[in-house]
């Protein structure tokens, strides 16, 4: 369903009463999120679109960052991208990393002795290099090492995550379905705080 549109007497009459909207807003949560736009809907909805190249800008950008190599893979085991990919996901996750499924991309060239883990984030990169020293894969103990080209974030993007969609084209019904569940997240905390 297209649903947007509507709304503009809503926005005005939220602009009339501030100091209430939100309130009001928080109490009946459920009731608001039916109709198909609301001043913070909408807000948020415009919020997401804008950000989508400044995402794919923050990908290239901390792309050195996300890297890391591991050598000495075994070739008679017949490893893919996708074993690898489970493998050391896996590995990380048992290990105590707390993002789920930190590793987004296995880099490798045909049955080789090497290969590059992409991260989601560069401070998982940095965890990482860490936790899998040491570790064997088959009888071998790989070699895990920072990239040539690695190159610390700039801080503020040390914590930047790479989304799912990264490579999907916007669309729209899934950037209004996201709005309506961060708001829904964002309003039950204001409940839970307003009862506090």
């Amino acid at each position: 369903g297209g649903g947007g549109g509507g709304g503009g007497s809503e926005a005005v009459e939220m602009k009339k009463n501030p100091a209430t909207s939100r309130k009001r807003q928080s109490k009946f949560g459920d009731v608001q999120q039916q109709k198909p736009v609301n001043q913070r809907e909408f807000e948020l909805v415009q919020k997401k679109i804008a950000e989508k190249p400044l995402i794919r800008q923050r990908y290239y950008l901390t792309l050195p960052s996300r890297r890391l190599y591991v050598g000495n893979l075994p070739v008679s085991v017949g490893l893919d991208k996708l074993s690898l990919l489970e493998f050391f996901n896996t590995v990380l996750m048992n290990l105590g990393m707390k993002t789920v499924n930190p590793i987004i991309e296995i880099h490798m060239q045909g049955a080789s002795r090497f290969c590059f883990l992409e991260f989601r984030c560069a401070r998982d990169n940095l965890e990482a290099y860490t936790m899998l020293q040491g570790i064997t894969l088959g009888e071998c103990p790989l070699k895990v090492n920072k990239t040539m080209d690695y190159q610390a974030p700039p801080e503020e993007l040390m914590e930047f995550v790479v989304p799912d969609n990264i490579n999907e084209p916007v669309n729209l019904n899934t950037v209004v379905a996201e709005a309506k569940a961060e708001l829904k997240a964002l309003q039950q905390r204001e409940e839970e705080e307003e009862q506090q």
